[in-house]
């Protein structure tokens, strides 16, 4: 078994959200974090994207598979109604996120059918999505204090 934990630090005020990470920084905007703004989900979908990509190379590598390229199309349908706070019994999260992934290349349908049911069981973000993942959730309130 091979461990490797992931993490990223997040700061935001009122006009920005900062995000770091070992490999990657950016901001997100005050645009971007406007109250009926879907940013925040389609940052979801956009790492879900990217992370179908990678693994398709990978999967693509260790098939021999000439792939030249992939376009991936992904739509989520979600209710915001309890995102904003409106008591309905919907859950707050995606109902539905559907993936059309067009690879560019030469590789038969069998070699195809393949290489998807592998991005499937290799790719960590469609595991999480599909499957329970325990979150620990911790509050902190940090404080200064003046001490005499």
């Amino acid at each position: 078994m091979s461990l490797e934990q992931i993490s990223l630090l997040s700061f935001a005020n009122q006009s920005q959200l900062n995000i770091k990470s070992s490999e990657l920084q950016f901001s997100i905007t005050q645009n971007d974090m406007r109250k009926n703004s879907n940013a925040h989900l389609e940052y979801l979908l956009a790492g879900f994207a990217a992370c179908i990509n990678m693994v398709g190379h990978q999967v693509a590598d260790d098939l021999d598979m000439d792939l030249k390229s992939i376009q991936i199309e992904i739509k989520g349908t979600i209710n915001t109604a309890k995102t904003q706070g409106l008591n309905v019994k919907d859950r707050s999260g995606f109902e539905a996120i559907d993936l059309v992934v067009k690879p560019v290349t030469n590789a038969d349908l069998s070699t195809l059918k393949f290489w998807m049911d592998e991005i499937k069981e290799r790719c960590p973000i469609y595991d999480n999505l599909l499957n329970s993942t325990p979150i620990n959730l911790v509050v902190t309130k940090d404080y200064t204090q003046n001490v005499a």
